[in-house]
């Protein structure tokens, strides 16, 4: 097979048990290795992936793991702050390349959403129905079903360039499925996303094309899910029609 994906994209990919989709996922974030030919990363460009089933990453306070993802912010907050002291304190060519350093690194920091990082987190994690009180709750009392909406967040607070989701929706109620969809219904369009979902409704809301996992091959279906439901009818009615008439072929030869 063949497959591309492109910023902007927000692929639902489809099928049924067994036919491949959690490994397509594995295959494009490295976990494993293709059996032939390869699979190419933009150069810079940053993955993120919440598995289906996994195994739990985090420590100390529920709010704590949720800024894991964090890890070079943060740093760079701190030389920030340490760059600051130095600079009231330093003079003559020391003070210019201590300034220069500093609107290299304040420019990066601003960037990447770094002065909003905080109201992030609590803001996605209120989405995902945490309230102010569990932020400070050790993650060893979180239940299977809670630890999965912390993975949840960890990735979609990481903002990868592409972002890959297996079944995205387990343990999560009503209401912050409502807001994970509208988060990735508005996922900007310099990134992608490449999720897989048997929810139709979560995939209509979420998706600007349908990718078929059939019959060992990918079906690309450009639009929402309801237009991939027609256009696979469609194509089904088209490849039986086919086969009937290279079946009338075959037995038409065998007669002469």
């Amino acid at each position: 097979m063949s497959f591309q994906i492109n910023p902007g994209q927000r692929i639902g990919l489809v099928g049924p048990n067994g036919a491949g989709k959690s490994t397509l996922l594995r295959l494009l974030i490295g976990e494993l290795p293709p059996d032939s030919g390869q699979v190419v990363r933009a150069r810079g460009k940053r993955l993120s992936y919440m598995h289906q089933s996994q195994e739990f990453h985090g420590h100390g306070t529920l709010w704590e793991t949720l800024l894991l993802p964090f890890a070079s912010l943060l740093q760079m907050r701190s030389e920030l702050a340490t760059l600051e002291h130095e600079i009231a304190a330093a003079e003559g060519e020391r003070a210019d390349s201590l300034l220069k350093r500093y609107g290299e690194l304040e420019h990066e920091y601003s960037h990447r959403e770094g002065y909003t990082l905080e109201s992030r987190a609590r803001a996605l994690a209120h989405d995902l129905g945490f309230s102010e009180e569990d932020l400070g709750r050790s993650v060893a009392s979180l239940s299977g079903g809670e630890r999965g909406r912390v993975e949840l967040a960890k990735v979609l607070l990481d903002q990868p360039d592409l972002l890959l989701l297996d079944e995205p929706t387990n343990h999560l109620d009503a209401e912050a499925v409502e807001h994970l969809e509208e988060r990735l219904a508005a996922w900007p369009e310099t990134r992608a996303l490449l999720l897989v979902s048997h929810d139709r409704y979560f995939l209509q809301a979420v998706c600007n094309e349908i990718v078929d996992v059939e019959d060992g091959d990918l079906v690309r279906y450009p639009g929402s899910y309801e237009k991939y439901v027609v256009a696979r009818a469609e194509r089904h009615e088209r490849l039986n029609a086919e086969w009937e008439r290279q079946q009338g072929h075959i037995a038409r030869t065998e007669d002469f």
